[in-house]
């Protein structure tokens, strides 16, 4: 059933979030060509420069609108009107909680890719992929790692702080629900309130770090951290992330066990 459930998610979201993509994929042609055209006729540089700014507008709006998008695909699926239909199937809290964290994760690795070929299609191929390339190398240097390793640290990193986010706010909606009115109010309070107390244990982190090793706030001052005390930092901040994940899950899944939409 999970996956049953999964699929109705995922074309849901696609329903608003596909032709953004498919748009921005568009446009990224059309300033292909226009590009070239400005290479003879001058003329058509203005309009390159209006598109080229609405496009990166467009990358950066698209990739907050596919959480925004996860976010009311919650609201409305779980805790709205529509949540009396999906709690009277035969499928478990978990399975519906799981299945709104994995199909929002689908849609904004979805989008980080096609953001990603867009950019490439706009610029010149070859630049892109030397930038990056460029700055995993660099940090390889630094950290003595491969690029590989960096690259799948980094990425393990972002999508892990991205979950930890989607069910920040995941949780603030279920705790807003409990109350029976202002309950969209309630939620934003709650997210508020539960990002703030992620804010406050990280401080709490830093100063348990300190008390361990004194050496480590010098590190926390430098624009590069040594190796050792890099591998320490980002350790207990994924750590502390993973603690985020887990409290938000039961959180979300707890109020979805007792959940009464009446």
């Amino acid at each position: 059933m999970l996956g049953k459930v999964l699929k109705y998610d995922l074309k849901s979201m696609g329903k608003s979030l596909l032709p953004l993509y498919a748009g921005l994929v568009i446009l990224a042609l059309v300033l292909r060509v226009i590009s070239f055209i400005t290479d003879s006729v001058s003329a058509f540089g203005f309009i390159y420069n209006i598109m080229f700014v609405f496009f990166i507008v467009l990358v950066i709006g698209g990739l907050f609108y596919t959480f925004l998008v996860a976010i009311m695909r919650y609201y409305k699926n779980l805790y709205s009107d529509e949540g009396y239909l999906t709690h009277t199937l035969p499928v478990s809290s978990n399975s519906l909680l799981f299945s709104k964290v994995v199909s929002s994760l689908v849609y904004i690795i979805l989008s980080v890719i096609i953001s990603f070929i867009s950019i490439i299609i706009v610029v010149d191929y070859n630049d892109v992929v030397s930038v990056l390339k460029e700055g995993l190398e660099f940090f390889s240097l630094c950290f003595d790692m491969s690029v590989f390793t960096i690259a799948m640290w980094s990425i393990f990193f972002l999508l892990l702080s991205y979950i930890c986010y989607v069910l920040m706010v995941y949780a603030g909606i279920s705790l807003g629900n409990m109350h029976s009115k202002n309950k969209i109010v309630f939620s934003v309070i709650y997210t508020v309130v539960i990002y703030y107390i992620t804010q406050i244990l990280g401080v709490v982190l830093i100063g348990v770090m300190f008390l361990i090793n004194p050496d480590i706030m010098g590190q926390l001052d430098q624009a590069i951290p040594d190796k050792e005390y890099f591998t320490w930092i980002m350790g207990c901040g994924m750590g502390l992330n993973l603690v985020l994940l887990f409290a938000c899950y039961f959180i979300c899944y707890n109020r979805l066990k007792h959940l009464n939409l009446s």
